[in-house]
């Protein structure tokens, strides 16, 4: 094996786990030893697309045009190439643009997977779900025990409303790898989508058992719990989630496990402890304040609380009442050593700043 494609080799790996500034220092790598490596441009042309959306990044996105352009103009008969040209000029809202790439791969050749599965993906831009189906046919009766194919078929009867079909190929693909956690998820969320809630649980519970810490995976069955009014056990998995996706600093799951709990608890003032202590972790520190005081005036007295409200005071810069908070903790801590001295331990950090 060449360095050239060793280094490709490390940077698709990095590029499939989301790494996308490794992946574009081993494209980089792969491609100094040879300037016409295709499939290293399409790849790091992927990695900067990718990065480029992540980080709203222009520059990004320029180099990955230069790339894919580049892809082409090296090898004119890779329709993968034009197909990711496509997604990104369908980013930039170029309709037009992304279609004539899509026509273009469609006029390419074909005669391995790889080559099938980039026509299909060129006829899923243009929407025809059809054609796209006979194409990952002929991917499939090139690499049968490939999994992702079937996934991709299915994902195509699903856009057509064949539920059974596309369930049908989802099975095929867990049968293939059973320990692939995204095959349950992605079968539990059409599932879902068709109303089959039991279906869904159980595809979930799958998903769960292989990673007990997927933060979507409990979100999602609480989801369908809730649907079946099975509301104490959606709690439950509302109440995981939120703590893992808080773990895992993503604010966008932990909102969406509050806002589902809301719905469940309306009047539970927990929800509002919990939405406090999410803003003061993200940094919200005005709105975490705002949901302090209503659980503080709401709820019985509780030294925590104050010291919580404390802390966001003095990070929002509200001194003065970060210290009166922090005394009315220490007056209701009584014979609470520890909060006592947590209490003592903010002060004395504020007077000395």
């Amino acid at each position: 094996m060449t360095d050239s494609q060793e280094c490709y080799d490390r940077g698709v790996d990095f590029y499939d786990h989301g790494d996308y500034d490794q992946a574009i220092e081993a494209f980089t790598d792969a491609l100094k030893d040879d300037q016409n490596f295709s499939a290293a441009l399409m790849q790091r042309g992927l990695s900067y697309f990718a990065r480029g959306r992540s980080l709203d990044s222009n520059s990004d996105i320029r180099s990955a045009l230069a790339d894919f352009n580049r892809a082409i103009e090296v090898d004119p008969q890779n329709p993968r190439a034009y197909c990711s040209r496509a997604y990104l000029y369908t980013a930039l809202r170029e309709p037009d643009k992304a279609t004539n790439d899509y026509k273009a791969a469609l006029k390419v050749p074909v005669n391995t997977a790889n080559g099938f599965c980039a026509r299909a993906e060129a006829h899923l831009g243009l929407g025809d779900y059809e054609k796209a189906i006979e194409d990952y046919n002929g991917a499939i009766e090139f690499e049968s025990d490939n999994p992702m194919l079937y996934v991709a078929r299915a994902d195509c009867y699903v856009l057509m409303d064949q539920y059974d079909e596309g369930m049908n190929d989802y099975g095929k693909a867990v049968a293939l790898r059973p320990d692939e956690v995204y095959w349950y998820m992605r079968r539990g969320d059409v599932a879902h989508q068709f109303c089959e809630f039991e279906q869904a649980i159980d595809d979930y519970n799958e998903a769960l058992r292989l990673d007990p810490t997927d933060r979507i995976g409990y979100l999602r069955r609480g989801m369908a719990r809730k649907e079946l009014e099975q509301d104490d056990a959606a709690v439950e998995d509302f109440l995981e989630s939120f703590s893992i996706a808080c773990e895992q600093n993503d604010q966008a799951t932990a909102t969406a496990c509050l806002e589902q709990l809301r719905e469940l608890e309306p009047d539970d003032i927990s929800c509002d402890l919990m939405q406090a202590d999410l803003a003061f972790r993200f940094g919200d520190f005005e709105q975490a304040i705002d949901f302090y005081n209503e659980v503080i005036r709401n709820g019985p007295d509780e030294p925590s609380l104050c010291l919580k409200r404390g802390k966001a005071k003095a990070a929002w810069g509200d001194g003065e009442g970060a210290l009166e908070d922090f005394y009315e903790c220490i007056r209701l801590s009584e014979d609470d050593e520890a909060m006592t001295a947590e209490a003592e331990k903010q002060i004395e950090q504020l007077q000395a700043s």
